[in-house]
């Protein structure tokens, strides 16, 4: 699940965030407040504190009420939060996770499935940043552990305060031939930073040369567009 807020500094943003237990067993519920980044493999990684995202975190500025809980069968719990923006934020955006974890006993585990957390991330826009990304490369690459196999690669290059939300494709070509075309997967690029994203090419591509055209928007109405010639080696 999704949050995002513009919320002025010094002010405060509040809702509930609603959970359910569709199984049969009763489950205690823990919450925790997150940091997070997303990894070069696009995997958002989740972590109770990550010192190199302290300039866009906003986990100190988060509450959730009740910090436990305990959700019975096949029953909803609803959880309050309030995210209290410190007058002295700096204008740009912000980024949090509220993680939920159930325990229990092992017949309730085997029941619920612990061990596997709900996330809520909250995105907190403070002010208007203006955004600045823009396509950096375009390359293609081995899947790692199958040479056979290949994959593309655009990276996104974010130096602005302001999360973007990319969408696109990326089309590879012979001879000016289209052979296929991968969507981009829905995935933020944080403030400050480069993110990679992959595209799995389906068909095996024999040697020689190829196209990689790349269609990107990322400020809406407006598309980037960015080619490189790759080879593949015999």
């Amino acid at each position: 699940m999704t949050s995002e807020f513009q919320v002025a500094a010094g002010a405060q943003q509040s809702g509930t965030l609603t959970l359910r237990n569709d199984s049969g067993a009763k489950a205690q519920l823990g919450v925790q407040m997150l940091d997070f980044f997303v990894d070069a493999s696009e995997t958002p990684q989740f972590g109770e504190r990550y010192p190199a995202e302290s300039e866009f975190s906003c986990r100190d500025w988060l509450e959730l009420e009740p910090p436990t809980a305990e959700i019975g069968p096949h029953a909803s719990l609803s959880v309050r939060f309030a995210i209290r923006v410190p007058s002295e934020a700096a204008e740009q955006s912000y980024h949090c996770a509220a993680g939920f974890t159930a325990s229990g006993s092992a017949a309730q585990a085997a029941a619920i499935g612990i061990g596997v957390r709900t996330i809520t991330a909250f995105y907190v826009v403070v002010g208007h940043p203006q955004t600045a990304a823009a396509i950096k490369t375009v390359a293609l690459e081995a899947v790692p552990g199958d040479a056979t196999r290949h994959r593309g690669v655009i990276v996104i290059e974010n130096k602005g305060l302001m999360h973007v939300r990319p969408r696109g494709e990326l089309s590879v070509l012979r001879a000016g031939k289209v052979l296929e075309t991968v969507a981009m997967f829905t995935m933020p690029v944080l403030p400050k930073r480069s993110q990679r994203f992959l595209f799995p090419l389906q068909k095996p591509l024999a040697a020689g040369d190829y196209e990689l055209r790349a269609r990107v928007e990322i400020v809406p109405g407006k598309v980037e567009q960015l080619s490189a010639v790759v080879r593949v080696q015999p």
